[in-house]
């Protein structure tokens, strides 16, 4: 738009030089033939026909001055409205640069936050606890919200969904030697009514049988060693609602049958009922000698 009407000035300016001739023409013969009217050579009616064509002419020269002005401010208000609008697109430009850096700006403090919480919740996953089986909460000492527990507390107790049961035996150092894996055990139940007789497993009524699965190699502190017996596959344990987790047994592990007599002799005496043929015999005569080193 600019440069149409500075196109439209410069057509318009051209022309002047044309109109400015016409009219210093027609002046010049205005002023020709009012001489000659003087001296009574030309007739005064001829002298206003010339008088006409040099108002004609200076109206047109002054008209197109007017018309070359006019298209002069036409093409300065364009010039002056595109600065404007340069202006203003500038302003908008760097307003919008503006909400541009605000926006990263918001963009790297939402960045920053959602990594805090990728953080924390890391943190609060590393923080979770699974329990090693399948259970039922049986105990929860913590009774207070915000309650300060320290390293090694406990927080509640599990009761593992149990499969297989069973029953754990405390044996004594002394009979620990007697007991093998795959011996016959008879077991007494808490709160299942049984009576059971020492030494006549026949006559027992109320007890269950099994077998030892596992001795552990190493005692309790106290002498004592743990023994762990599973059910037999011809009698079965009671059911679940009375046989819990917990509940205190009786067990008898069988051992080889001998005679009564002899049976009281090695109570009195200390002796063990069975000795292994596969265990060494001591002999104090028999000793061997060591070798030295050479």
């Amino acid at each position: 738009m600019i440069e149409a009407a500075k196109a439209k000035w410069d057509a318009e300016l051209k022309l002047l030089p044309g109109y400015e001739a016409k009219k210093y023409q027609a002046k010049l013969n205005y002023e020709r033939q009012k001489g000659l009217a003087e001296k009574g050579i030309k007739a005064s009616v001829e002298i206003e026909k010339f008088k006409k064509d040099w108002d004609v002419a200076k109206a047109e020269y002054d008209s197109l001055k007017l018309k070359i002005d006019s298209v002069k401010e036409e093409w300065q208000a364009k010039k002056s409205e595109r600065i404007q609008k340069e202006r203003e697109a500038k302003t908008k430009v760097d307003y919008a640069r503006a909400m541009e850096q605000d926006a990263l700006g918001q963009l790297a403090t939402v960045n920053k936050e959602k990594r805090d919480l990728e953080i924390k919740s890391a943190e609060l996953e590393r923080l979770d606890i699974y329990a090693p089986r399948d259970g039922v909460i049986f105990r929860l000492p913590i009774f207070e919200r915000g309650q300060t527990l320290k390293e090694g507390d406990a927080l509640f107790t599990i009761v593992p969904d149990a499969t297989d049961r069973v029953v754990e035996l405390w044996i004594s150092g002394n009979d620990m030697p007697l007991v093998r894996s795959g011996d016959h055990v008879r077991l007494q139940f808490e709160g299942w009514p049984a009576v059971q007789f020492a030494g006549w497993p026949s006559v027992a009524v109320g007890t269950f049988g099994g077998e030892v699965a596992a001795i552990d190699p190493s005692d309790d502190g106290k002498g004592n060693f743990r023994v762990q017996v599973k059910p037999t596959s011809q009698q079965q344990w009671p059911a679940d609602r009375y046989l819990r987790q917990g509940v205190r047994a009786n067990g008898w592990v069988m051992l080889s049958q001998v005679t009564l007599g002899y049976e009281i002799w090695r109570q009195l005496n200390g002796f063990p009922p069975v000795i292994s043929p596969d265990e060494p015999v001591s002999d104090s005569k028999e000793k061997k000698k060591v070798p030295l080193p050479k």
